[in-house]
């Protein structure tokens, strides 16, 4: 796989597993719909201002993604700096660029509205099966 070839299955497969880690330092997982907010895998999503997660970002940005393709087995894995601060710029280009999250916010300026921004430090695939990873970022 080269690097335009990772970034379409996160756009094929968009939903992933985010990794963060509570105030106690034990790791949380949940699922996650990612959107590629430009071609150098910075990712965006959305939360709730109440929601665990964005407490735990808000401690410690280091998170995990793990984008898994069912069919192939094929693992990517983005390690990424949260950026929970938004903005009214950033909310409304989300809004646009997935409209679904209208339908948990309603509109741009909700207050419970979090803007997610997962800036990576690394991204890297492995095949199905036992092998290593290959870093593209």
């Amino acid at each position: 796989m080269n690097r335009e070839e990772v970034l379409q299955m996160i756009k094929d497969y968009p939903y992933a597993t985010l990794g963060t880690v509570d105030e106690q330092g034990r790791p949380r997982l949940r699922p996650m719909l990612i959107t590629p907010a430009d071609d150098n895998f910075l990712l965006w999503s959305s939360t709730h201002i109440e929601s665990g997660k964005y407490k735990e970002m808000k401690n410690n940005p280091n998170v995990e993604l793990l984008f898994w393709d069912k069919a192939t087995g094929t693992e990517i894995r983005v390690s990424a700096i949260a950026d929970v601060s938004g903005g009214e710029n950033k909310k409304s280009k989300m809004f646009k660029i997935n409209p679904k999250i209208e339908n948990c916010f309603g509109r741009v300026n909700n207050p419970i509205f979090v803007h997610l921004e997962f800036k990576p430090t690394s991204v890297r695939y492995k095949y199905k099966g036992f092998c290593g990873y290959t870093e593209v970022l």
